[in-house]
Order: C-alpha cells, then structure tokens, then sequence
C-alpha cells in the first residue's frame, strides 16, 4: 500500500459579525471538530499529523472553491493551519479581495497516512509532502484562475497553454485540456 492524503472536512470557518474576517477567538471548536472526525474516519491524532490542507470559500448557491493550499512538514495540521498568525492574514486577505462579499470559508485538512495506516510524523516525508503540494496546487489552479498561491507568486510563472479556462483560443488548447479531462 502507498502513502495516502485522507481528506478530513470541509470545515466552515467563524466569521467576525458583521466583518469579511475570521474568527480567530472561535478556531479551536473547528479544531476539535476536525480532531474528533479524524480519529473517527482514520484512527489518527490530527493534532500530531503533518500534510496538506485547502482554504476555500462557498459562494451563496455555488460549490466550494479552493483558494489556498498549503503544506506543513515541520507543524502539526491545526497549528500550521489556524493557529499560525501569518496564515491569519493570508485568509483574511482572500476574504477581501476574492470578490463574494458572502462567501462562506472553510478549511479541509489532508493528512498523510503512511503505508500502515498511521498519521506521518513532523519532520518526515517532506519529499511526499513537497509532491504532493505541487499536484494539488495544480488541480486548484484548474477549478479557480485566482488561486492566491499563484497569484501572489514572486517567482517566475509559466502557463500551459489550455489548462486554464479562460485562455482557450485555438483548437489544439481545446483538445489538450479534452484530453486531461477538462
């Protein structure tokens, strides 16, 4: 059996009354939701898991839209997550400038499950992790065109002609997105 990234949630994030704002006072009861539901679905600890994890936003009557994805190898899931005060302004500023003034945020967490079974350990697997967080940084890119990870990207960006959906203008960009299922 291989390594495997179990996905745990959606889990709708709090919002400050009246603000397009997380609610940081509030993260710990989605934690523990999140905690409950993976020792429930996969016998492990999230609160000792490393792996990936996707910031969304539902739009009023619309299906969930990734955002941002993010990895940690070196902090637990939860901490890396929510409880790390740089992630705070990136959500905060996803809130802002995506364009939904009620859009719902939620958090899914992928942890990574070793070959036995178990919750990986910090500090290992960072390779797997790495992989990984480029495939599915890859798959959000092609369901949002805004995916903050590539918008606020100072390194130098490429575009593979067809893959996103706004810059189809020839046919053999139609039939290169066909062919990967697009």
């Amino acid at each position: 059996m291989a390594y495997r990234f179990a996905p745990v949630g959606p889990y709708r994030l709090p919002l400050v009354t009246g603000q397009r704002a997380l609610d940081y006072s509030l993260m710990e009861d989605v934690i523990t939701s999140a905690v409950d539901d993976a020792e429930r679905l996969f016998s492990i600890d999230l609160e000792e898991s490393v792996g990936l994890y996707v910031f969304s936003l539902q739009p009023s009557g619309g299906r969930r839209v990734p955002y941002y994805v993010g990895q940690t190898c070196g902090q637990t899931l939860p901490n890396r997550a929510l409880r790390n005060k740089d992630k705070k302004g990136h959500y905060d500023t996803i809130l802002q400038e995506c364009g939904y003034s009620r859009a719902s945020p939620a958090i899914t967490f992928l942890p990574l499950l070793t070959p036995s079974g178990r919750a990986a350990s910090i500090d290992s697997n960072r390779s797997i992790i790495n992989e990984a967080e480029i495939m599915l940084i890859g798959a959000s890119k092609a369901a949002n065109d805004e995916l903050w990870n590539m918008k606020h990207n100072t390194d130098p960006s490429f575009e593979i002609m067809g893959l996103t959906l706004l810059n189809r203008r020839v046919h053999t960009e139609k039939c290169f997105a066909q062919m990967l299922g697009d």
